[in-house]
Formats: structure tokens, sequence, C-alpha cells
């Protein structure tokens, strides 16, 4: 825990988001998140074990904090009737020398037995560069509210007969 909260100081307290190198680490960062989450649907088990830091705390959507033998238990292949993908859109990086934060939306798709439905989340993720790899610290995702259709907001407040 004590890497967590050294990571997050530096990560907040640290350089600005233009620091040298911070357009390639960005690249490298979200190319790691994105094969995080298409990893997730398919067991990629191994694609985690590789990216994860041994220290790491994951906070679900629930509000659930998670080590990293909970995190890994949980990925599995998705049953037979069910697919998804993830995209992660807008990300944004803040580096600080070993340790960097990429932000990001990440907009959920899933196919389960003829119905989809679809989820948006805020993420952040913190990384610490390790012996010249970057690894997974620290991760938060907080599911965003859906979107509500002006009709309705109109309807609800009584401005809509």
């Amino acid at each position: 825990m004590d890497d967590v909260c050294a990571a997050l100081a530096a990560a907040c307290t640290g350089t600005p988001r233009d620091e040298a190198g911070a357009p390639a680490v960005a690249s490298e960062l979200v190319a790691i998140a994105r094969e995080l989450m298409d990893a997730v649907g398919g067991g990629g088990r191994d694609v985690w074990e590789r990216r994860l830091a041994p220290q790491i705390s994951y906070v679900d959507p629930d509000g659930t904090v998670k080590d990293r033998a909970a995190v890994l238990a949980e990925l599995q292949t998705l049953p037979s009737g069910v697919s998804g993908r993830m995209e992660l859109r807008d990300p944004a990086l803040t580096l600080s020398g070993d340790t960097a934060v990429l932000t990001y939306h990440a907009e959920e798709t899933e196919q389960a037995f003829g119905r989809t439905l679809r989820a948006d989340y805020r993420v952040s993720d913190v990384y610490v560069r390790r012996g010249g790899r970057w690894l997974l610290l620290a991760s938060h995702a907080t599911r965003l509210p859906a979107a509500v259709p002006a009709e309705a907001r109109l309807s609800a407040a009584g401005g809509g007969h």
C-alpha cells in the first residue's frame, strides 16, 4: 500500500503533463490499457499477469477493492451467447518520472443472448516503470450515469405535456 500512496503522491505533485517523453509514454500506456481490455472477455490471464504490479490496488465500479489474486481470479472466458468489447476514448496522461497516471473514458458494449447492453466508465490507472516495463499499480473505475434523453428530463420536470 505504501507504493500506491507514494506513486499517487508523486503523480499529483510531479511534473506537468508535457514532461519530455510524455507522448511516447502516453502511446505505450494506451496500448497497454487496450491490451488489458481486450484480454478481459477472452480470459487473457497471461496478459494481466505480465502487466499487474505485485501490489496492485484495483477498485471496481461497484467499489470493491481487489488485490492481484482477486483480479486474476475473475478473468474468465465469456460464456457461449455472450460477447463484448471495450473502447478507450479521450486518454490523458500525467507523467512524473517513473510514475504515470492515465485517465480515460471506457465504453463497454456487450451482446448477451440477443440483447445489447452498454455502460460507460471513467477510469484512472496508475502505472510505475520497473526494470524498463510499465506495470499497473492502481486502477479505479467509476460507472457514469446513463444519459437521459431531453424529452424524459422535460417530462419528469412537468414541462413535457
